[in-house]
């Protein structure tokens, strides 16, 4: 029973919102001065020449609570104006007795509170259906995180396989003695271990960076990517994209091969209070790239979820190696350490 009367309420609450704009409004209060004075036609035998307003303070009340001040001001008007026209003798007759017009302005100022409290009313009806779609909004978000984080991790899973299977067949070449191998193949685990368990609130991007490319470490060369202290956000961030692109490339590009290099920069760019990190990522010397038929989850980690928050991502798939850009605001990647240790 309760639910049913909350659900009725922010339903309630959803048609006022909804629709108190524009001309709606007064088509309320209209309508209900127009119910009020039929209603009280209808009782003109029950009561008489007495008790002119009694229908008419609820309609004055209903279309401020819709509209706000100035269609409860507008009900009020109308309603003096049916009084005077068909209740107040001689009915049906504009002429006015100096008692019947201090009724009028009695009416008048006892129904300005009721305008009063409805746009008190029309204002909660409104914060009430604020705060619901704010806390659908949330619910959304966090759904849409939920989603994304379970599809990671799927996904990262999936990725982690692919790269050990990368590694070893790397590592195990015919030309290779076994026992050199062997060592090759345990160094390069522990270094996919080291950069699969990344944690901590003191990360910067050079270390993180680091962890990630050391199982081709020989094959990669980063530059100028500094000892930026990270968010634990933004080194979330970042090790996803780092983590996906040293994928990718280790299954189909430039890692997947012996001959095949990754150039990888940094860099802080802007004045201070509004300085841009920009990574660069550019393979060569790896197979001929083709694109991909669709859009996968890798797109999503490394475009569009660096969209969400604020940030400018593009992948190009050229024939000759796979180049990706990131840029970021530095304030949402870094975190002030002055601040932290406070």
């Amino acid at each position: 029973m309760l639910s049913r009367v909350a659900n009725w309420t922010v339903g309630a609450a959803e048609f006022v919102t909804r629709h108190s704009q524009g001309r709606w409004p007064y088509v309320v209060a209209i309508a209900a001065v127009g119910v009020a004075t039929v209603a009280r036609v209808a009782l003109q035998d029950v009561v008489g020449f007495r008790l002119f307003f009694i229908t008419y303070f609820p309609a004055i009340g209903l279309a401020a609570a819709f509209g706000g001040f100035l269609p409860g001001l507008t009900a009020l008007i109308l309603s003096v104006l049916a009084i005077w026209y068909f209740s107040l003798p001689p009915q049906l007759s504009l002429a006015l007795g100096e008692m019947d017009a201090l009724q009028l302005a009695l009416f008048a100022i006892a129904a300005l509170p009721l305008i009063v409290v409805g746009w008190i009313l029309h204002a909660a009806i409104h914060l009430l259906f604020q705060q619901r779609q704010e806390i659908e909004r949330s619910r959304s978000r966090e759904a849409r995180q939920q989603a994304l984080l379970i599809g990671e991790l799927g996904h990262r899973i999936g990725n982690l396989f692919a790269l050990v299977e990368s590694i070893a067949l790397r590592t195990f070449r015919a030309d290779l003695p076994f026992s050199e191998a062997k060592k090759m193949f345990q160094a390069r685990m522990s270094a996919l271990s080291a950069a699969s368990q990344v944690a901590g609130s003191d990360l910067t991007v050079d270390v993180l960076l680091d962890l990630q490319i050391a199982p081709f470490h020989d094959q990669v060369d980063a530059h100028r990517c500094a000892a930026i202290h990270l968010s634990p956000g933004g080194a979330q961030q970042l090790s996803l994209i780092f983590h996906e692109l040293i994928t990718n490339a280790a299954k189909y590009g430039a890692l997947s091969t012996p001959s095949g290099r990754v150039a990888i920069s940094c860099e802080v760019a802007g004045p201070p209070e509004k300085a841009d990190f920009i990574f660069k990522w550019v393979e060569t010397g790896g197979p001929p790239v083709i694109p991909p038929a669709r859009a996968g989850f890798g797109t999503v980690v490394l475009c569009k979820s660096p969209e969400y928050s604020g940030a400018k991502a593009r992948i190009e798939y050229a024939f000759d190696g796979v180049r990706y850009d990131f840029v970021q605001r530095l304030s949402l990647l870094s975190v002030d350490l002055d601040q932290a240790k406070k």
